[in-house]
């Protein structure tokens, strides 16, 4: 009951400011922010939030940590537009939406095409009908469509997976989140090369589709997708969470729940196609892992888990692997991008050529790392 009376509170505050800056006419500018799609020959899935916010500068090398905290607060603290109404037009179909409370919207657009190109890659053009600002508020949403040329997909965490987030550790993973930008963030060695073989695959085409799940809020998403674009990680549609208050949550859902549905629909949006899953020991990936394999047998080719946890946690790790050998899917326990990359040559999912440059890869990170005072991170 409290969580209600919280979130009407919450909502009815929201819709109070929204309703004065309309009245008072904000100089603060109308935004579209996009969030990467996925789709289909079906039909297009985009997404993405309406703001009133000035453009951010863009995070630099050398800015201090006060500048990251300053520009951080910036994302977290936003002025949404609550209900705001969109069109999106993908050739010539046009399909309108409307955002929620917070400003989030989601929409799904027919495509009316009878086979999806080898470029995997879609832009959506969105336009907002209301409010309407001086000018015309647009944006370009850009989508995946895995080809049939895929020779299977990859759903990754992202926190202790691909990016040393120190997620165990709510001290670290604040000070890391809130103090450090997309330049600083250490990624783990390797992990950029590993992800580029499995997305060329066994035919070295470039064609096996990302998608990354997280529990980090929608807030730090373009803090996500720069430290990608700088270290030449896939792109892939990201799966975030929504942190505020309704009949739901309270700051944040259920990371299990969170991250199970979104494996679901993942899965469910792409019936023919088979994933491999990558995570981490650090919370419940594992867990989360192994019960995917029983709800969609013979849908998973093999579970990798980045060990980031003391011995203690090994035991449990080794007992989920027992069990999913019984359904023949090898689940990895190991700190090594190059042991993972090691199994996936051997079960014939990327090529052997690319064994050197993961390993190079990972030996570069590593002093990097070491260059900057981080601890070496395998």
């Amino acid at each position: 009951m409290w969580k209600k009376i919280v979130h009407l509170i919450e909502s009815e505050l929201d819709s109070v400011k929204y309703g004065i800056e309309r009245l008072a006419g904000s100089s603060v500018p109308l935004r579209i922010q996009t969030y990467l799609g996925y789709g289909d020959a079906n039909s297009l899935r985009v997404s993405g939030r309406v703001l009133r916010q000035r453009n951010l500068p863009e995070a630099g090398a050398s800015d201090s940590e006060w500048r990251n905290f300053l520009n951080m607060t910036r994302n977290w603290f936003t002025d949404e537009v609550p209900h705001a109404r969109l069109e999106a037009r993908f050739r010539d179909v046009v399909v309108s939406g409307e955002a929620d409370q917070e400003g989030y919207f989601s929409i799904e657009v027919p495509t009316g095409i009878e086979s999806v190109s080898a470029a995997m890659w879609e832009d959506v053009e969105l336009t907002l009908l209301d409010p309407v600002g001086e000018d015309p508020v647009t944006a370009r949403a850009v989508v995946q469509l895995p080809s049939p040329g895929s020779e299977f997909g990859i759903i990754s965490d992202i926190d202790d997976t691909v990016i040393h987030t120190g997620a165990t550790d709510l001290f670290e993973m604040a000070k890391n989140t809130l103090l450090g930008n997309a330049h600083t963030r250490v990624v783990f060695n390797g992990v950029s090369a590993l992800y580029a073989a499995l997305a060329r695959g066994i035919d070295g085409r470039g064609r096996n589709p990302f998608f990354y799940i997280t529990s980090s809020p929608w807030n730090v998403y373009g803090l996500l997708t720069g430290i990608f674009e700088l270290r030449s990680i896939p792109r892939g549609p990201l799966f975030m969470t929504d942190w505020g208050i309704d009949d739901e949550k309270f700051l944040m859902s259920g990371h299990h729940s969170h991250k199970k549905g979104a494996i679901r629909r993942v899965l469910n949006f792409y019936p023919e196609l088979q994933f491999i899953l990558i995570g981490d020991s650090g919370q419940q990936d594992p867990e989360i892992y192994t019960d995917i394999l029983d709800e969609f047998p013979g849908r998973i080719l093999a579970v990798y888990i980045r060990d980031v946890t003391e011995t203690h946690r090994d035991a449990d790790v080794e007992k989920l692997a027992e069990k999913a050998d019984e359904v023949g899917v090898d689940l990895i326990l190991t700190e090594e991008s190059n042991a993972i990359a090691v199994h996936a040559v051997a079960k014939g999912w990327i090529r052997e050529c690319e064994l050197p440059a993961i390993a190079g890869q990972a030996q570069a990170d590593r002093a990097e790392a070491i260059a900057d005072g981080a601890d070496p991170l395998s």
